[in-house]
C-alpha cells in the first residue's frame, strides 16, 4: 500500500495488482473511444499500457490505461510562447533535428472510465517519461484546466495568452453586445445574432469568416448554427503546454559525460536559471511559485522571464552538432 501511494496512486483492491509495460498502437485503439478526440493516432515513438492482473478479472488482456508517445512538430505556438525564442536561430531543418534528438510530445493519455479517479493518469506520465531517452518531454492539453494530471506528475504548465484573431473575434462579439458571458449557450448567441441589424450582422459575419480561415478545413463554413457553435468552442480553448527535463540534464553530454563533469560549470551547455543546473524538481527556467493557468497573471500576458528565454536560446543555439532521432 506505501509503494502505491509514493507512486501516486490511490491504495485500494483495485489498483494493488495493476502494472505498466510496453505496448502498441493497437492498445490505444482499444480505448480510444474514451478519449475527448477522435482523430486518430497514425505513428508513435513510443506506447505503454496498464493492465489489470486481478485473478478474477475476465479480460485481464485488455489494457486499462495507455499512454502514446509522439515525435515533437517543429512548430508549435505555446512552446514558443513557453521557452522563449530558443530556436529562431535555427533554419527549419536544423530545428527539426535538435526537437528530434531532445523532445518527444505526449499525444495521448487514456483511462478506462472504471478506472478513473485513482491516479493512473499521472502515474503513466511519472512511470514512462524517462524511458524515452531524451531529455525533454512535453504535452499539450486543451483540458488541461479541468484534469490537471500532468501538474500532478510533476509538468510545468504555461497557458499562453490568447492568438491576435482570437482577440479579434471576442472584440467583435462583444462590440454587437455578445460578451463572453454569452459563450456558454451557442444556440442563445446564433439567436441573438439573427436579431441584429442588418450592419452588424455583415460585419460580424466577415469577422468569423476571417476566424475561420486560420482553421484549415473550417475556412469555409457557411454562416449558421454550426459556425457559430465552432467559433464559440474555439474562443472558449485555452490549450495548456506543459514541460518536463530530466533533472540535471545537460545539454549535450551523455549520462557518463555529465557524471564525470558534474563539478564543471559550462555555461554554454547548461539548461538553466542564472547558470544553475536544473534542480531536482525539473526544469527551473519556470518560475514555480505562479505556474500558469488560464485566467492567472502569468498566463494573460504570456510573459516569459528574461532569464528562461536567454538561457534556452543559448541551448537551442550552441549545440554544434544535430542528429536526427
Amino acid at each position: 500500500m506505501d509503494s502505491m501511494a509514493r507512486r501516486g496512486i490511490i491504495p485500494c483492491s483495485v489498483t494493488r495488482r495493476l502494472r505498466i509495460g510496453r505496448a502498441d498502437l493497437s492498445a490505444y485503439e482499444r480505448l480510444a473511444r474514451h478519449h475527448y478526440r477522435a482523430d486518430r493516432v497514425c505513428a508513435a515513438a513510443g506506447v505503454w499500457a496498464v493492465w489489470d492482473d486481478h485473478p478474477l478479472r475476465l479480460d485481464r488482456e485488455e489494457p486499462v490505461g495507455v499512454i502514446v508517445y509522439a515525435m515533437p512538430v517543429v512548430n508549435m505556438a505555446l512552446r514558443r510562447a513557453a521557452l522563449g525564442p530558443a530556436l529562431d536561430g535555427l533554419g527549419r531543418s536544423l530545428r527539426l533535428q535538435w526537437l528530434n534528438a531532445h523532445v518527444r510530445t505526449i499525444r495521448r493519455v487514456v483511462v478506462d472510465p472504471r478506472y478513473r479517479g485513482l491516479g493512473l493518469a499521472s502515474w503513466l506520465v511519472r512511470e514512462t517519461r524517462t524511458q524515452l531517452g531524451v531529455p525533454i518531454i512535453e504535452a499539450l492539453a486543451t483540458m488541461g484546466h479541468v484534469h490537471p494530471f500532468f501538474e500532478r506528475a510533476g509538468m510545468r504548465a504555461f497557458c499562453a495568452p490568447p492568438t491576435r484573431h482570437v482577440t479579434q473575434m471576442a472584440a467583435a462579439l462583444d462590440a454587437v453586445g455578445l460578451g463572453s458571458r454569452w459563450w456558454v449557450d451557442p444556440t442563445a448567441v446564433h439567436r441573438r445574432i439573427g436579431r441584429l441589424d442588418m450592419r452588424q450582422r455583415a460585419f460580424l459575419d466577415e469577422q468569423m469568416k476571417r476566424f475561420c480561415a486560420a482553421y484549415g478545413k473550417r475556412r469555409h463554413m457557411s454562416a449558421g448554427p454550426d459556425r457559430t457553435a465552432y467559433v464559440l468552442s474555439r474562443l472558449s480553448q485555452r490549450p495548456i503546454y506543459y514541460v518536463w527535463t530530466r533533472p540535471g540534464w545537460e545539454e549535450g553530454q551523455s549520462d557518463d559525460e555529465r557524471r564525470s563533469s558534474r563539478g564543471r560549470a559550462d555555461e554554454g551547455w547548461t539548461l538553466a536559471r542564472g547558470g544553475r543546473t536544473a534542480g531536482a524538481d525539473g526544469w527551473t527556467g519556470f518560475n514555480h511559485d505562479r505556474v500558469d493557468r488560464p485566467g492567472s497573471a502569468l498566463g494573460a500576458s504570456g510573459r516569459c522571464e528574461p532569464h528562461v528565454a536567454s538561457a534556452a536560446k543559448a541551448a537551442g543555439r550552441s549545440h554544434p552538432t544535430h542528429r536526427s532521432v
